[in-house]
This record gives structure tokens, C-alpha cells and sequence, in this order.
């Protein structure tokens, strides 16, 4: 999981909005990840 979370962030070019919706995009993946296991 860290992996791709490292690799997908890399060629982003680092700044204030980028890092936020990537931030964001990362806490909705583990968010409805932990919702699946909830239904599971």
C-alpha cells in the first residue's frame, strides 16, 4: 500500500494544492477500503 501511494505521488510536482488532493485522494481510498472490510 505504501508503495504505490510513494510511486503515484513522485511525478507529482510538490505544492500546497497538489499535496492536499493527493492527501485527500489517499484518505478516500483507505476510507472506502476500510468500509468493504466493514461489509466483509
Amino acid at each position: 500500500m505504501n508503495k504505490t501511494i510513494s510511486t503515484s505521488m513522485m511525478p507529482v510536482p510538490l505544492g500546497p494544492d497538489t499535496t492536499k488532493s493527493a492527501f485527500f485522494s489517499v484518505i478516500k481510498k483507505v476510507f472506502s477500503g476500510t468500509k468493504k472490510l466493514q461489509k466483509l
